[in-house]
């Protein structure tokens, strides 16, 4: 790991508030050099039962920032929303509620509209390029399930993106290839990058060869052997399997990165 990397806590505002929340919790990891010319900026998104601390993102970033790649990870709105639910909730209560009261049950936030999900994809992105100084020259843009179909649906409205990952893209519910959509993977034209896992039951493997025949974007596809939608292994498990499969999709996405730039 690079020594002086630095990995910083940074809010990021949103455009309008949703879900009482006008701002959201981002680490930006800063690499300490970066070659001239070749900068590149990588941006990790959350998937739907997660959020930026989701452990292959946090692997991912340390990672990437290592190999001297500016990194933002950041939360969408209504992940922010559950940490903070969660952190009431572990507080003691000021008060005994009185015998005989029920006590209610928190109303666990929803997964935000996806306008709101691109907004603030698009916030995370304007953190990111912030600093006219170090700004990337070269862009990447994913994420987990939605993280990744949002960055989908940002790409296909700007054009400096030099490309698009998945960490698993939810291609159908589980278990349902006939019931495919990716309406959002036609309008990208940036190149595109798949990395799943082959026991995902939200997108089985020949279902995602046969939608990606209809893709205009230039696409490469990795399949990380026997893991699942979380990334892992069945029982018995291998040691220190986590971390394998952690290392094969972060040597995967900077290859795919580093030939796009050749290219």
């Amino acid at each position: 790991m690079e020594a002086n990397a630095k990995y910083e806590k940074i809010k990021i505002p949103l455009r309008e508030a949703t879900q009482g929340i006008t701002e959201v919790t981002g680490t930006l990891g800063t690499p300490e050099w970066w070659p001239t010319g070749q900068r590149i900026g990588i941006v990790l998104a959350h998937g739907e039962h997660g959020n930026m601390d989701d452990p292959l993102l946090v692997a991912l970033q340390r990672s990437l920032t290592s190999l001297r790649c500016l990194t933002l990870r950041f939360n969408f709105p209504f992940a922010e929303a559950r940490l903070l639910l969660a952190e009431t909730n572990e507080k003691p209560a000021a008060k005994k509620p009185k015998r005989g009261t029920k006590k209610t049950k928190p109303v666990i936030p929803a997964v935000d509209a996806p306008e709101i999900l691109v907004d603030t994809y698009r916030a995370a992105l304007t953190a990111l390029t912030h600093d006219a100084a170090s700004t990337p020259a070269h862009l990447f843009v994913g994420g987990q399930d939605i993280g990744g179909r949002t960055a989908a649906q940002l790409a296909s409205t700007r054009s400096r993106i030099n490309g698009v990952f998945y960490l698993g893209y939810p291609l159908h519910p589980p278990g349902k290839p006939e019931e495919a959509s990716a309406r959002d993977l036609f309008r990208v034209i940036s190149p595109m990058l798949f990395i799943q896992g082959s026991r995902n039951p939200f997108c089985e493997l020949d279902a995602l060869r046969k939608t990606l025949l209809g893709v205009g974007a230039p696409t490469a596809f990795r399949v990380i052997e026997n893991t699942d939608e979380n990334w892992a292994t069945p029982e018995p498990l291998e040691e220190n399997a986590p971390n394998k499969v952690f290392l094969e999709v972060t040597r995967t996405l900077q290859k795919w990165t580093q030939s796009l730039m050749r290219s």
